[in-house]
C-alpha cells in the first residue's frame, strides 16, 4: 500500500510541475499517439503489438504530462492498466488503475 501512495504522490507532483517545464509538443501530438495506441490495442494479435500500443500510450502520458493535459492522462493511464491486465500482470494493472483514478477523479474531464 505504501507503494501506492508513493506511486500516486509521484503522479500528482508530475501532473502539476512537468507542465511548466516544457511545451516541446502539443496536445494534438498527445492525441494522436493516444489514438494510435488505442487502435493498435484493439486490433492486437500479440504481446508485441501491446508492447507497442504501451510504448505509445507512455509517449502521450509524457506529453499530457507536459502540457497539462489532465483529462486525457487519466484515460491513458487507464489503457496501459488494461494492457498489463490482459498479460496476467494485475499488480502492474492496479498501479496504472490508481494513476488513472487520481487523474480522472481529481481534474475535469476535457472533450
Amino acid at each position: 500500500m505504501k507503494k501506492i501512495h508513493i506511486l500516486v504522490a509521484m503522479l500528482l507532483f508530475a501532473t502539476i510541475l512537468l507542465p511548466a517545464v516544457g511545451w516541446a509538443q502539443s496536445k494534438e501530438d498527445g492525441i494522436r499517439l493516444h489514438n494510435e495506441a488505442y487502435a493498435l490495442q484493439e486490433k492486437a494479435q500479440s504481446h508485441a503489438d501491446l508492447k507497442q500500443a504501451e510504448q505509445k500510450y507512455l509517449q502521450a502520458i509524457a506529453i499530457y504530462q507536459r502540457v497539462g493535459e489532465r483529462g486525457n492522462l487519466g484515460l491513458a493511464y487507464n489503457s496501459i492498466g488494461l494492457i498489463y491486465a490482459a498479460w496476467g500482470q494485475y499488480d502492474k494493472a492496479v498501479e496504472y488503475y490508481c494513476f488513472a483514478s487520481v487523474g480522472i477523479g481529481q481534474f475535469p474531464m476535457i472533450g
